[in-house]
């Protein structure tokens, strides 16, 4: 798997950084021209490779994304907010916190040649973007053509319990035929069932291991093996048309 990595500093020239109904965010390897929309914009440094990373500028992305970043250099942290969501990285180290709650990420922030690093996947996501590496071209695209606009997220996850849950949060019931939750580490998927319809409101729990049970709706059964890495193991819904609805690192 290609892990994407993403830098601080960048300057952009003649694009507008408020976010739009659609965007289309396209960065190469090796070139300082990315594109928003189509549109050429001068990046101060470009995309890089190393040690199988692809690193991308996060000041430039985050805000086309329409999120704020701030840097502590006392404490050596990028802070990115975007409406309610805060993400807060620390320089060397893999915790990151998400409004507040802990999680763990595959590769930690970083400083190379005086720009800080930050993984651009994770981010992305947990902004509502979807990220695709173009290996041929060796391209990164983000874009938020495929974000849908129903109100699900995981609320929670237990690990060790296996367990997650999954809310509504909208004023309307859910179809989730065909969804799936996915564990990012392990590779695994739970495709929910046809007809499945979540309600305005309420919750619905996935469940597996060896006290794996199923009482529908409000909680289902995954499978009776162990699913999640108890390391760390980030969740992640999409809709059936592929779409990220939510994550949870």
């Amino acid at each position: 798997m290609v892990l994407f990595v993403i830098s601080l500093l960048v300057v952009g020239i003649g694009v507008p950084v408020s976010a739009e109904s659609t965007k289309k965010l396209e960065l190469y390897v090796g070139n300082t021209t990315a594109y928003v929309n189509g549109v050429g914009v001068k990046l101060d440094a470009p995309p890089v490779i190393q040690s199988g990373r692809t690193l991308v500028p996060v000041r430039f992305i985050s805000e086309q994304m329409g999120a704020k970043v701030t840097w502590d250099g006392a404490k050596k942290q990028v802070t990115i907010v975007q409406g309610s969501k805060t993400i807060i990285l620390t320089i060397n180290s893999s915790k990151v916190l998400v409004n507040g709650k802990s999680a763990t990420i595959d590769v930690p922030a970083k400083t190379i040649n005086n720009r800080t690093m930050v993984p651009v996947r994770f981010v992305s996501e947990q902004l509502g973007y979807n990220v695709e590496w173009v290996a041929e071209s060796k391209k990164v695209v983000i874009d938020n053509s495929k974000v849908s606009t129903v109100s699900v997220s995981i609320i929670s996850k237990d690990l060790v319990g296996e367990k997650v849950i999954i809310k509504n949060n909208g004023n309307t019931d859910v179809d989730m035929s065909g969804w799936k939750l996915i564990s990012v580490e392990g590779n695994q998927v739970f495709t929910f069932p046809q007809k499945f319809i979540l309600k305005k409101g309420q919750t619905v729990t996935i469940t597996s291991g060896k006290n794996a049970y199923s009482n529908p709706p409000s909680v289902l059964e995954w499978t009776k093996a162990n699913i999640w890495n108890n390391n760390g193991d980030a969740a992640k819904l999409v809709d059936s048309e592929g779409r990220v609805i939510s994550t949870l690192p």
